[in-house]
Order: structure tokens, then C-alpha cells, then sequence
């Protein structure tokens, strides 16, 4: 196998058992799996020996070679992070939560670190920092997983790519039809992919999200979640405090109940989860051309190949440069 190790410095393992505990304690039906340290520890490892082979036996050199030099840590929380339930970057380490680590297959894994990657490429931390950090997640992901639905059709890869504990892809049109309450959201766990989406850059995507929300009848008009009923005009569930169960602590909406993030919007209730977590960067842009330049390069010296969107990513840099020293 190939030596990349998963580490816990801060002992989120024993406190995702804890927590774990606790809940069957408490009788909770819906508790999630942990699989032992040392599982987790070989399931890294073994994705990272997949990753190595070449493309036609189900490998990925480029994403071996940008991922495999980079620590790898489980963690319950991240600064600046609200929830932490899946899974970061910071474009220096990768960050894991246990839970999340423990449900993913062999074939989901290699996605979920190619879409980390992708997001540190493509400088989406540092991009649209004042957007709606709802919407503003939902347009990088389309970005992000349209970049990797193209690559794996590309390459001839025959693994699964979406569907199973990563929920099945749900277009932009659906997602703007369900806004503008055209159409209903399928049921089952959804996620942000639509690979027609491909070359568009996420202000453009969160741009046209927006003018639809602005027009939306599903909008709230406090806190901006899709909580009314089309028909009605009326919130689907209400107001908190009309609701003795209420599981929001206090951080929803008095008009439709729903939950506020930490800006206090609401756009994020009751939609699909992201992929992983955005936190922001501690790699610089020069750091991540360079891991970009070395994995490409590491790539081509396995007899792997590069996506031909990092190939044009490597020749902007080099036209830059050239005109630099020109």
C-alpha cells in the first residue's frame, strides 16, 4: 500500500465514539457507523494504492499525486466552521470526519478528495466571499463535480461516480425549476452535479440561482429559505414557537421556522447538503500551482494522464510567466 497515513492529533475518534455512545444511550434509532481507527486508516490507504493505478484499471495519477503528499486527519470540528460532518481542505491537509469517513465506499472516497482538490484549484475559497454562503456552495459544487463528471467519461473509468451515500445529481434546471416552483425536489439524498455545467465559473452559476431565489413564491421573506407553500403563501411548517419540538436551539426564523445559519439566512434549510465543507485556504495561489505543475508532472511520469482542464490551467500559469520574463 501506499504510505499516506491518517492521523488524529486531537482525538476526534474518541470523541465521535463518545458521541456515538451517548446516542444509543439515549435510544436513537438513526446512529451512525464507526468503523475502528485502524480501518480508517487502511481505507485511506487502500484509495490512495487505487488512486496509483493507471486510468484504465480504475486509477487516477494526477489525483494520486496531488492528494497522496498531503496529511490527512480526522476531525469533529474546523475553525470557522459551523457543522464539520464530511469532509475539508485548506489546499496544505485534508480533513475527515469519522462518521463520514466511516459510510464511504471505495468508489465514493476518490471523489470526495478529487472535489476537495478541485475547490483549492480553482481558488473557490477566496471567490465570492460577500454571496449568499448557501447558493454560493451549491454554484462550486456544480463547478467543481461538472470538472469531475467530465474527467471520469474522459478517462473511460467504469466505478460509480454518483448516487449512493453521495445522493443523486440534481441539474441546475431541476434545482431552478423547484425554485421557481415548476416541479417538486425528488425524494432520496440529492447532490449538486450537472456536467453541462462544464467551463461555466461559479459567479455565473450563482448569479443566474439568485435571480431566480429573488422571484421565487417558495421564498421566505424574512429569512430567504424555500419554506412557503406555493399554493398557499404560507410557511409548510411555521413558526418555531408554535412548535414545542423545535430543534433549532433558537436560530430560526419567527416567521417560517426555518434554520439560520450564522448570517442568518435560511436558503440552506431543507436542501441538500454540500459534499464537503468550505473552510477557508492556507495555501497560497503560487503553492497551489506548484503542487498542480509537480502532480501533473508525477502524472505524466507514471504513464498517467492529466485532465485536459488541468493541462490548460498549467498553460495559462506558463504564459503568464513567460510574459512576465518577456
Amino acid at each position: 500500500m501506499i504510505g499516506t497515513r491518517l492521523t488524529d492529533p486531537h482525538g476526534a475518534w474518541q470523541a465521535a465514539e463518545k458521541q456515538r455512545k451517548e446516542l444509543l444511550e439515549k435510544g436513537e434509532k438513526d446512529v451512525p457507523e464507526l468503523l475502528p481507527m485502524q480501518e480508517l486508516c487502511e481505507k485511506v490507504e487502500s484509495t490512495m494504492t487505487r488512486m496509483f493505478r493507471q486510468p484504465q484499471n480504475g486509477g487516477n495519477p494526477f489525483l494520486f499525486a496531488l492528494t497522496a503528499p498531503k496529511e490527512h486527519e480526522l476531525a469533529m470540528e474546523l475553525p470557522g466552521c459551523q457543522e464539520f460532518s464530511t469532509a475539508a481542505t485548506d489546499g496544505k491537509k485534508f480533513y475527515w470526519n469519522p462518521f463520514f469517513l466511516s459510510k464511504m465506499d471505495r468508489d465514493e472516497l476518490p471523489v470526495v478528495m478529487e472535489h476537495e482538490g478541485y475547490h483549492v484549484i480553482f481558488f473557490h475559497p477566496t471567490r465570492m466571499t460577500s454571496a449568499d454562503p448557501d447558493a454560493r456552495n451549491w454554484a462550486m459544487d456544480y463547478v467543481v463535480n461538472s470538472f469531475i463528471e467530465k474527467d471520469h467519461k474522459d478517462q473511460g473509468r467504469k466505478n460509480k461516480l454518483w448516487n449512493g451515500n453521495l445522493g443523486q445529481p440534481w441539474s441546475l434546471q431541476a434545482l431552478l425549476d423547484y425554485i421557481d416552483a415548476k416541479a417538486e425536489k425528488p425524494n432520496g439524498d440529492l447532490m449538486f452535479a450537472d456536467v453541462s455545467l462544464y467551463g461555466r465559473p461559479p459567479e455565473s452559476i450563482y448569479n443566474e440561482i439568485m435571480e431566480h431565489l429573488e422571484k421565487s413564491p417558495r421564498r421566505c421573506p424574512e429569512c430567504g429559505a424555500l419554506s412557503i407553500d406555493p399554493k398557499t403563501g404560507k410557511p409548510t411548517k411555521g413558526p418555531c414557537s408554535n412548535r414545542p419540538d423545535c430543534e433549532h436551539k433558537g436560530q430560526c426564523c419567527p416567521h417560517c421556522g426555518a434554520e439560520l445559519n450564522g448570517k442568518g439566512s435560511g436558503l440552506g434549510d431543507g436542501m441538500p447538503s454540500p459534499l464537503d465543507s468550505h473552510i477557508d485556504s492556507r495555501a497560497s495561489k503560487q503553492e497551489v500551482q506548484s503542487d498542480v505543475a509537480r502532480a501533473a508532472q508525477t502524472a505524466q511520469q507514471m504513464r498517467g494522464t492529466v485532465p485536459s482542464h488541468i493541462e490548460e490551467f498549467l498553460g495559462e500559469i506558463h504564459a503568464r510567466i513567460s510574459a512576465h520574463f518577456a
